[in-house]
């Protein structure tokens, strides 16, 4: 299956926060303002079943910002998103039944870089990751559970969401990272 939502926004008073130059406490001020904004983009995902137990699913996202009014007049939005992709192939663990499910899971994840940016804003460097992800559900006394392992950022690489205001203060996202979930169904 292939889905695409393209999206055009424009805003008349498109409030939002302002960055300025100054700093108090370590921390950058902002103030609040409004201008005339257009905003368009789409989100894209494609899922393809390769073989009965193999799949692949892809998404991307992409968003441009101008303002057209006020002191920053023809820059984008502070704390825009970069554009985006995310592929993952997942194999499916052969059972016939499917309360004994499982699969196993691979992820590639790409973020550009966000050059794209509202002065004093800085530019952030995009950045590429890769995740894995183990489940498989079960009967325990008549009730069904799913266990999923998942490993983020597998590569350990040090990067910044230009989203985060912890990028600011030199704060970079989780390194390598491991979680377990155990979800009831009921």
């Amino acid at each position: 299956s292939v889905q695409l939502t393209p999206y055009l926004n424009y805003f008349p008073n498109y409030i939002y926060l302002n960055p300025t130059p100054q700093y108090k406490e370590g921390l950058q001020l902002y103030y609040y303002t409004q201008a005339r904004v257009l905003r368009w983009g789409f989100e894209a995902s494609v899922s393809w079943k390769i073989l009965p137990c193999l799949r692949l699913d892809a998404d991307g996202e992409y968003l441009y910002a101008r303002q057209l009014s006020g002191e920053k007049k023809g820059y984008g939005l502070p704390f825009s998103t970069p554009w985006s992709a995310r592929a993952e192939l997942r194999y499916l663990l052969p059972t016939q039944d499917p309360a004994k499910s499982g699969f196993v899971a691979l992820e590639w994840q790409v973020v550009g870089t966000q050059d794209r940016i509202v002065p004093p804003e800085e530019k952030t460097k995009g950045h590429q990751l890769l995740n894995a992800s183990i489940g498989k559900k079960f009967m325990l006394g008549g009730n069904s559970f799913e266990l999923t392992l998942r490993g983020e950022n597998l590569l350990g690489k040090r990067y910044y969401d230009h989203t985060s205001y912890y990028r600011l203060i030199g704060v970079p996202e989780p390194g390598r990272n491991f979680s377990a979930m155990v979800s009831w169904m009921f």
